[in-house]
């Protein structure tokens, strides 16, 4: 029996279907060719205006994005967020989900206006059912707060930032890295604003969290570095700064691509600070 054959027979097991389960047990290759794998099959299963297809169409979406392909990562989202509208209907949770996922890639092409009205759709279904005091509404009101702040209106994505923090530090907790990385966006806003010193401060408790939830490997944890020595330059101390960038390059270089952009603009960091 051929391996499409066994994973056939798999898929049409009686019982609960887990597609990517079944990829992953039976076919090599990279993350791509698995995810279109799974689409594959879970149109197979479910046929091709089911939930769970719009689901793995989602996943493909999001390896397609995280290659820089973000015309195709948008039309799979579209895609994608047809099937949901016609099978949950506009008010469901996974609807949320599938909105801020296009508003994400929509942003990441530079259309922030109409990113906002994407994100904000979504928040206002996250507010009807989760309630504005659930982890998954104030990831929305991040992702709303970046667009905001991509368009220069950033008093308005401080608060967004701030009240996200809010909603984190009440139901995840200050020790999680998504608390981390809030407080990296709350410090790169009020660094925005001029704010250098509260900004510092701000980053060095994002640093903190991370040293101590990812460890001093992670390249997080390296970008956390690398926000931290960017204030202190603006603070006119270059010479605090130059440690904690080699540091973040150290990071980079055995954790990422040798081609990867953090490499090459940390190398850039690096080679414009004074001498001394």
């Amino acid at each position: 029996m051929t391996t499409l054959e066994h994973a056939l027979q798999d898929l049409f097991k009686p019982g609960p279907i887990e597609i990517q389960k079944l990829v992953e047990r039976h076919f090599e290759g990279d993350d791509e060719h698995k995810a279109r794998l799974g689409v594959e099959f879970a149109g197979a299963a479910f046929g091709t205006n089911h939930p769970d297809y719009s689901l793995h169409l989602n996943n493909l979406a999001l390896v397609v994005q995280a290659q820089g392909r973000h015309a195709e990562a948008e039309r799979l989202y579209r895609q994608a967020l047809e099937i949901d509208r016609a099978t949950l209907g506009e008010e469901h949770p996974d609807h949320a989900s599938a909105l801020n996922n296009l508003a994400g890639v929509v942003h990441a092409q530079g259309r922030y206006t109409e990113a906002e009205g994407l994100y904000r759709e979504a928040l206002e279904i996250g507010r009807a059912t989760l309630g504005e005091w659930h982890p998954d509404y104030a990831s929305s009101v991040n992702n709303l707060a970046g667009v905001v702040r991509a368009q220069g209106r950033h008093e308005e994505a401080e608060g967004l930032y701030r009240q996200a923090l809010e909603i984190d530090r009440a139901t995840i907790g200050e020790g999680h890295p998504t608390y981390a990385s809030g407080l990296n966006n709350l410090a790169g806003a009020v660094e925005d604003q001029g704010r250098y010193a509260e900004a510092e401060g701000l980053y060095r408790q994002a640093l903190q969290i991370g040293r101590a939830t990812l460890g001093e490997g992670h390249p997080d944890y390296a970008i956390d570095l690398n926000n931290l020595a960017g204030v202190l330059i603006k603070l006119d101390r270059a010479a605090e700064a130059r440690p904690l960038l080699e540091q973040a390059l150290a990071i980079f270089r055995a954790t990422l691509p040798a081609d990867h952009p953090q490499i090459e603009n940390t190398e850039r960091g690096l080679a414009a600070l004074p001498d001394g």
